[in-house]
């Protein structure tokens, strides 16, 4: 296993829940936060957040902007259709819009170097009910001709609408459940394939309830003023076999040439899984495992082949948030002779910590290459409020696996 160094370590004001990096301002990345008050007391609970932007170049990191907000955040996106702009997911049950000014590291102007973000427009009110929050949300992909954003709700409900009208929002109520009870829905993600016209938009969403599931959207003709209703949601399917306790992560691979949707999952239950999703039950059918020794959080690509259906084999690179034994940079790689297969490169967990709690991290592309020694990473620890900045060390020894071996097949569960 490679070896991790820590660059720089610092504690923010609140408790850091997201991280994202600009896609066209590489060396700028964005931090949500959520601060709860009042467990403590008889009073009642109340939450708020900020929005922190740094500048990280080198190495070296710098504060730029806090937006103090009276909500708390709970997932940060930047738009694959307009990079410049970011959502937000709040506690109050809203999505905002932010625009981030464009190079604002070399501006001339000193607002805009000190103040690079602003809100854009109203906030998008997804549910007017007091206690639902926003727990995650996601774009469709840059090659899809709308650009519609999805959420889950801590309801177990789904919301989805186009960017282009936002009045028009589509609610799914309470999909995510264990018997009668909603529970709370912690992913989404849209299938990266792009539909043909036409055809569904297929989206997956994962919770409490330990379910898998997957929903076909369709196109609604609206007199060209928007994209859906209730009616839209023309298919369902419901997986609860592969996951042994919360579907946390998703992350969808790509349609293979047998028209399988490939996917790989986090969940509290410890695992990471590789999916294939096959027609016509739609069903999850395990190729591979890993189990990680704490809830997976969440799961982000650091590197993409270039050829998915290349017979030599492929691979994916991955950084995964696993709460409590920090963070963690996966292979998952198939090739022809023994399928699929998931490797732990790297860990890191902040050698400070005390009470390690990792929602958050994110990763620094390098400039001259995507190479894993090229990257920079950003983790945090939640109850702490550390954000921690480290690397690869390429020079560093390498050290032996401590986890078991790759799973492949049917998954075990956890001890």
């Amino acid at each position: 296993m490679l070896q991790t160094k820590i660059l720089e370590s610092i504690t923010l004001e609140r408790q850091p829940s997201c991280i994202a990096f600009s896609p066209v301002q590489p060396d700028i990345f964005i931090v949500g936060t959520y601060e709860l008050y009042g467990l403590e007391s008889d009073e009642k609970t109340t939450r708020d957040g900020s929005l922190i932007v740094f500048r990280l170049q080198r190495g070296i990191l710098q504060h730029v902007q806090t937006l103090a907000l009276p909500f708390a955040i709970l997932d940060v996106r930047f738009s694959p259709h307009s990079p410049h702009l970011f959502a937000f997911a709040t506690s109050i049950g809203t999505v905002g819009m932010c625009t981030l000014a464009s190079d604002s590291s070399q501006s001339t102007d000193a607002q805009s170097r000190q103040s690079p973000i602003t809100i854009s427009g109203e906030a998008v009110v997804v549910t007017t009910e007091s206690e639902v929050s926003i727990t995650s949300l996601d774009f469709t992909p840059s090659d899809w001709e709308a650009s519609l954003i999805a959420v889950t709700m801590s309801d177990g409900s789904i919301a989805v609408w186009d960017t282009a009208t936002p009045d028009k929002i589509s609610t799914l109520p309470a999909v995510h459940k264990i018997m009668s009870n909603p529970t709370q829905a912690w992913a989404v993600a849209w299938f990266t394939k792009k539909p043909k016209p036409g055809l569904s938009h297929f989206l997956y969403t994962g919770g409490d309830d330990s379910a898998l599931c997957r929903h076909a959207v369709n196109d609604v003709p609206d007199g060209g003023k928007g994209f859906c209703s209730t009616s839209s949601y023309t298919e369902f399917q419901r997986d609860v076999k592969a996951h042994d306790a919360g579907v946390t992560a998703i992350v969808p691979l790509w349609k293979d040439k047998k028209k399988r949707e490939v996917l790989l999952t986090g969940s509290y239950d410890e695992f990471v899984r590789v999916l294939y999703i096959t027609a016509p039950t739609k069903s999850a059918r395990i190729e591979a495992s890993r189990r990680l020794y704490d809830g997976v959080w969440q799961l982000k690509l650091l590197e993409r082949p270039s050829d998915p259906d290349d017979p030599a084999g492929i691979s994916f690179l991955v950084l995964a948030s696993c709460m409590r034994v920090g963070c963690k940079i996966l292979k998952v790689h198939r090739n022809s002779e023994d399928g699929w297969g998931i490797e732990v490169l790297a860990e890191f967990v902040d050698p400070g910590r005390v009470r390690p709690l990792s929602y958050a991290s994110g990763f620094q592309v390098g400039s001259s290459s995507p190479d894993l020694q090229d990257m920079t990473f950003v983790s945090t620890s939640f109850y702490e409020k550390k954000l921690c900045i480290w690397k690869v060390d390429e020079e560093a020894e390498e050290r032996g696996p401590r986890e078991h071996p790759i799973l492949i097949g049917d998954c075990e569960s956890p001890d």
